[in-house]
This record gives structure tokens, sequence and C-alpha cells, in this order.
């Protein structure tokens, strides 16, 4: 992720500091509200998608995409965020983590045709992605048919009734998520 690693004897920290820095560039440094740790969580599981490396490993969960780790983390760095900033300071991405942050800076980016806010963006996208993924673990998600494609909304529509009425913008999420 970075060009050069610094010399710490507390790793954890070193892993703070570049989950520290990603925040920053993603602007995902808000956790410390539930509605603030929900956002970091969908907005880190959709970095990684898009190839930021920071390891965490995902599960559903009532909200979306949950990682114990990254909860987990993200108290830690509020406990020792200027420690962790100090060593993420000099810190620079590659240019492939660069590539990662702007993809995902402009997923973050709610499109002009939709009516609603960022929270409610990134619940769609990372929802959607996680339930197509469960649904289909073994297609590529590029690859999925229109069939599938509404086995997964009529999925969301099960799970979260509340997002019935903006069926017809999945489209737009998915396309989004695919690169359309």
């Amino acid at each position: 992720m970075t060009t050069a690693t610094p010399m710490v004897s507390n790793q954890w920290l070193v892993d703070l500091a570049f989950l520290s820095k990603i925040l920053d560039y993603i602007d995902g440094d808000t956790f410390t509200t539930d509605e603030g740790r929900i956002t970091v969580q969908r907005k880190i599981y959709l970095a990684q998608l898009f190839g930021i490396k920071l390891g965490y490993t995902f599960q559903r969960n009532l909200f979306g995409p949950y990682s114990r780790a990254l909860s987990d983390d993200c108290e830690l760095l509020q406990s020792h965020l200027r420690e962790a900033r100090e060593i993420a300071e000099p810190l620079k991405l590659t240019a492939d983590a660069k590539k990662g942050v702007e993809r995902v800076r402009k997923l973050f980016a709610v499109p002009a045709e939709l009516n609603i806010d960022q929270a409610l963006w990134l619940e769609l996208l990372s929802t959607y992605h996680i339930a197509a993924s469960l649904l289909f673990p073994k297609t590529e998600l590029k690859a999925l048919q229109e069939d599938e494609l509404a086995a997964i909304e009529d999925k969301l529509m099960g799970d979260k009734p509340y997002l019935s009425g903006l069926r017809q913008q999945l489209r737009i999420v998915w396309d989004a998520l695919i690169g359309k």
C-alpha cells in the first residue's frame, strides 16, 4: 500500500497509521458516532473492493458489511489517533493504491439522478455488493445475468423493506459497482 514502512516496534500502531491514512484519503475518519462507525465500515468494505488492501474480512450484517477487526481497529485508532497520524504523515500511497482511492472517491459521490444522501448511497452500494457475493459466490459480478440481478434485488427488498421505494434505482447502484 505504501512505498516505505516506518520503523516502529509496535506493528499494530503501524497498521493503525495505514488505516488512518486511508481514512483521511477517503474522508472516513468520522468513527466517533454510531452512524460514523457504520459509514466507515461501508467505506472500507467498498475501498477494499477497489484495490485498497487493508486485510479486513467482512460478513453480512443488519447495517451492511461488518468487520469486527475494523471495529476494533477504529476503537484503537480513536485512542491512539495522534500517534497513528504522526506515523502516517510521511507515508506515500503506491500508484495502485492511489488509483483505488480515486475510483472509490468517485464511487462515493451520489449520482445526480438519485435524490438520496450519501449514507443511503453507501448502504445501497455495500449491501447490494455483499448480497450479490453471497447469492452468487462463484460468478464474476460483471457476468451476472438479468434474472440473477432480480434475485439480488428481491433479497434486498426482503431484508430491507424500507428500500422498496428504491427498487428502480438499484440498477444505478449496480452500474456504479461494475463501473458502467
